[in-house]
């Protein structure tokens, strides 16, 4: 890559299935260690994969970056990330491609209440609850409207509603009683979503 060092270096999914995690965090720490990264850390892990790192290593991963939105708030893993002074970072913090978070009714309303759009109330969501937020965009001008969510905070009782977006677990793709599989959404049966553009 033809830098000195790295800013930050994650493995990506710890794998429990080929347990590798735990040597090739050692991997990381010999490498933070040599000056060749400065910051390890890790992505998609969950509480029982970390507590085994902190008991077999000696580093405290200083990122977990796990997807969360408003529909998918991860608490559990928030929680254990904070105790454990380990930086929760966001992916897919607009829902991701094809989510229909961005549509939510709330949004709309809270969005008129702040003169702001669905995707910066979501942004500014992430901020208020404490998270590193880093919105994908190849759109200059949505770039800088992401950037655009400093100028207000949502108050207490806002984001008390915007728990009602919470739809539990990562989505997952359920089989229907017919047979069909179809991703959870949280929306109504028949709920149509509209495309950002």
């Amino acid at each position: 890559m033809g830098l000195d060092y790295v800013d930050l270096l994650l493995i990506h999914w710890p794998l429990p299935a080929r347990d590798d995690f735990v040597s090739t965090w050692k991997t990381f720490e010999r490498l933070q260690a040599e000056g060749k990264v400065r910051s390890i850390g890790v992505s998609n892990f969950k509480p029982a994969h970390l507590e085994r790192l902190l008991a077999e290593t000696d580093v405290v991963p200083a990122v977990n970056q796990i997807q969360l939105s408003p529909a998918i708030t991860r608490e559990a893993e928030r929680e254990f990330d904070a105790r454990h002074g380990i930086v929760t970072e966001s992916y897919s913090p607009l829902g991701g491609s094809g989510a229909s978070l961005l549509t939510a009714p709330l949004l709309s309303q809270l969005g008129e209440k702040y003169d702001k759009t669905p995707a910066q109330l979501v942004l500014r969501w992430h901020i208020e609850k404490g998270l590193v937020v880093i919105p994908k965009s190849g759109n200059p001008e949505r770039m800088q409207e992401n950037l655009d969510i400093f100028d207000f905070s949502l108050d207490r009782q806002d984001l008390a509603e915007l728990a009602i977006l919470d739809e539990g677990p990562a989505p997952a793709t359920i089989r229907t009683q017919q047979g069909t599989e179809r991703a959870r959404t949280g929306f109504p049966r028949g709920f149509r979503v509209a495309k950002r553009k």
